[in-house]
């Protein structure tokens, strides 16, 4: 019985780094977008600086609408890969998003619209439940829909999504996104110091900053009262 119990035990025990490493599941359109797109990328991103695989961040600018995509080179800094421009559909509404840093939740990549698949994120965070939050959601979504948050087309929703898809197959379980009002350098900051939300820029801006001088995402606090980085 003893013996039996053992085994039980290792079995159980060499389990779980499996576990923990369990691979994201495909289907359907999100199938279809990983294999029309890994060998383009493959080639694209080593010849940018990454790899296919590699771990990946994301940030986005409201007012120039743009979605940056940011990986992992060889010195171990993260290095710019491309920037998307975001989209809107004549046919939705357009909501402005949140600012804010959020996470993409890896661990459902079988989120699908009928013309691709949707990134979704943890929004709202403790900061946003705390402060009224829009009544909408904060995902990435093709077909531009801006209802959901950040709009791609199509053809790039299912180029980010594979992407996203193999650094996590490859082990990365936090991928960040950081949704900033504008590019939050000094000279913007003073230009937005009248601004209703100038308190929470104040707590954004440290973020942005430390990402332009180091290429490196810092730790980020979030609770109730805002954003504060993790020394």
């Amino acid at each position: 019985m003893k013996k039996i119990l053992s085994a039980l035990f290792i079995i159980g025990f060499t389990a779980l780094p499996f576990m923990a490493n369990a691979q994201p599941l495909l289907s359907g359109i999100g199938k279809e977008a990983v294999e029309r797109n890994r060998n383009r990328l493959d080639f694209y991103l080593e010849d940018q600086g990454g790899g296919l695989g590699n771990p990946v961040f994301l940030r986005s600018f409201i007012d120039s609408e743009k979605l940056e995509l940011w990986q992992i080179g060889k010195n171990g800094k993260f290095k710019h890969i491309r920037t998307y421009k975001l989209c809107n559909d004549a046919n939705n509404l357009k909501i402005r998003p949140s600012t804010g840093v959020y996470n993409i939740n890896t661990a459902n990549f079988t989120s699908y619209l009928p013309n691709g698949p949707v990134l979704l994120t943890n929004y709202p965070n403790s900061y946003d439940r705390n402060n009224k939050p829009i009544k909408a959601s904060l995902n990435i979504a093709p077909s531009c829909r801006t209802t959901f948050g950040l709009g791609l087309t199509d053809t790039e929703m299912g180029e980010l999504f594979t992407i996203l898809y193999f650094s996590v197959k490859n082990g990365q379980n936090n991928i960040q996104l950081h949704v900033f009002p504008f590019e939050m350098n000094w000279i913007a900051m003073v230009g937005a110091k009248f601004d209703k939300n100038y308190k929470k820029y104040q707590q954004l801006a440290p973020i942005y900053n430390y990402f332009e001088g180091h290429k490196t995402v810092p730790k980020v606090s979030i609770s109730k009262n805002g954003y504060r980085i993790i020394k």
